[in-house]
């Protein structure tokens, strides 16, 4: 092995180990927060009542700036007066920064779904275990209501149920 292959490999453990371990401190990060958040809130319930000051408060600031900028910035209401008398310039960029907040927007439902996730786990319900012969008997059986309640389906609707149906039947054995 040559200095420049061994000195690539070597940055390529010494990253992958870094972001392995930054990985599992965001884990335990998010943990916590779940744990500080269930302590607070106690419910769901109560967090999503508040979820618009809370995102506010805990989860934009922590964004990237390029989100929390793109949030702060107000913009005309689309085919109002104001986005109306926009140049084809204006209009372009007036899409650029709604498009913006689309995804800063989105992020952050992300991040406060997360850590609704983390303080408030959905519990499996015992024996919800799916088997994939319960998981395919169900997917075949909503094809199969999906094409009985079809109208003029662009193909075989007669034959597709039959096989189908004989799908189910070997499954379900």
């Amino acid at each position: 092995m040559t200095e420049a292959i061994k000195g690539s490999y070597q940055e390529a453990v010494k990253t992958t180990t870094a972001a392995v371990s930054g990985a599992l401190s965001a884990e335990d990060k998010w943990h916590s927060a779940g744990l500080a958040v269930r302590d607070f809130f106690g419910t769901e319930a109560s967090i999503q009542e508040v979820k618009a000051q809370f995102t506010a408060d805990a989860i934009i600031p922590a964004l990237k700036k390029k989100h929390a900028e793109a949030l702060a910035i107000d913009l005309p209401r689309k085919n109002s007066k104001e986005y109306n008398a926009l140049d084809a310039s204006g209009v372009a960029r007036w899409q650029a920064v709604d498009e913006a907040k689309k995804k800063a927007r989105a992020t952050a439902a992300t991040m406060f779904n997360r850590i609704v996730g983390y303080a408030f786990p959905k519990e499996k319900a015992v024996g919800e275990t799916k088997t994939l012969k319960t998981r395919l008997v169900k997917t075949l059986s909503t094809a199969i209501g999906d094409i009985e309640k079809a109208e003029n389906p662009d193909f075989d609707a007669v034959q597709a149920l039959a096989h189908l149906r004989a799908a189910v039947a070997v499954i379900a054995k």
